[in-house]
């Protein structure tokens, strides 16, 4: 008797094993094929802003309607840098109203974030400006019950801008 207990227990291994492995590797699959098309998707549309050298409206809702296609739940960054240079002036010893330039300019990074862009977006003519050389990130997280997860990072640089 025990040997047929030993083969029942066999054939339910082997049925689970045969049914639920393959579930599991196209379950993975299916994953890997979501992920690339957000990628596919956030490098057309960091190429697309860096081309045209602003973000508008109809940009980004194309983007995140994409993004809503697949069956996963998302949370999408952008960041905005650009280099300022700053002229340093000084006060003139002689006159304490006055000031003269230095000589010296000050260089520093500033960093703009999502929500600050999408609120540009709704204020100004639905665009977001970017000049020539700054650089736009997007990092996509998949939020999943363990956590969250970089699905895609991508930056650009903007481009000589062309007067539309």
């Amino acid at each position: 008797m025990s040997d047929m207990q030993g083969k029942v227990v066999d054939l339910i291994i082997g049925v689970l094993i045969m049914f639920i492995a393959p579930v599991l590797y196209f379950n993975k699959t299916a994953q890997s094929g979501e992920e690339l098309m957000i990628r596919q998707y956030t490098t057309a549309f960091v190429e697309n802003v860096c081309t045209h050298g602003y973000l508008s409206r109809t940009m980004y809702e194309d983007y995140v309607r994409q993004l809503s296609e697949q069956d996963v739940i998302l949370t999408v960054e952008m960041e905005h840098s650009e280099r300022i240079f700053e002229p340093v002036y000084a006060r003139n010893p002689g006159d304490e109203g006055a000031f003269f330039f230095s000589g010296n300019v000050r260089e520093y990074e500033k960093v703009t974030y999502t929500d600050e862009i999408i609120g540009r977006i709704s204020e100004q003519k639905g665009r977001y400006e970017m000049g020539a050389e700054d650089s736009f990130k997007v990092v996509i997280h998949l939020n999943e019950a363990e956590g969250s997860k970089v699905v895609a990072a991508y930056t650009g640089r903007i481009r000589d801008i062309q007067v539309e």
